[in-house]
């Protein structure tokens, strides 16, 4: 069994040896776990617009709505895994847009998911990034989730290396093998 961890990303992008430039105040007040993000932006990107805009009587709202994307696919068999949460529970669906997962990542999980997936998933997503098909920022989350996958020859044992709860329960309706039962999976 292998879980590949990841992150998501908001607020634009940095060069190499560019200092984060976004409103960390705002953050920590209205989107605290998107502070654990990779911010993306530009040196403008200070909130001092924001504060313009309420000193002259706007008002403010919904600041806890964030754009950060995390995607899966491709490689097309990664939907075909589960996205479990810092509790152990399924938290999404994963064919669902990357906006979406990152939503249910943060908002479910504190940023915190793992996409869970067995020894078939893994190599179908290899051979898919060695097919040549794919781009090479679509190959990326691969080529790093070899780096940084947990394998484990069970699910209490993949549990126990995530820190979850490998009993936990998943809902009735989910459309994917309840997280449980993957251990009966070659691993």
């Amino acid at each position: 069994m292998l879980a590949a961890a990841y992150k998501g990303a908001t607020l634009g992008g940095l060069e190499p040896g560019q200092e984060v430039n976004f409103e960390v105040d705002l953050m920590a007040r209205y989107a605290a776990p998107y502070l654990k993000t990779l911010p993306i932006g530009s040196f403008g990107d200070d909130g001092a617009g924001l504060r313009l805009g309420v000193s002259a009587g706007a008002v403010a709202d919904q600041l806890d709505k964030i754009s950060a994307w995390r995607f899966i696919n491709p490689p097309y068999d990664w939907t075909k895994g589960v996205i479990i949460g810092a509790s152990g529970e399924r938290i999404t669906n994963e064919e669902q847009y990357g906006a979406h997962l990152s939503r249910a990542i943060y908002g479910k999980s504190d940023g915190r998911a793992w996409l869970i997936v067995d020894q078939a998933i893994w190599d179908a997503a290899l051979e898919e990034v060695r097919s040549g098909k794919l781009f090479g920022f679509q190959q990326f989350p691969v080529k790093q989730a070899q780096k940084s996958a947990q394998r484990a020859d069970s699910i209490e044992g993949l549990a126990g290396k995530l820190g979850v709860d490998a009993h936990t329960p998943q809902p009735e309706s989910s459309p994917r093998i309840p997280l449980a039962t993957l251990g009966s999976r070659t691993a």
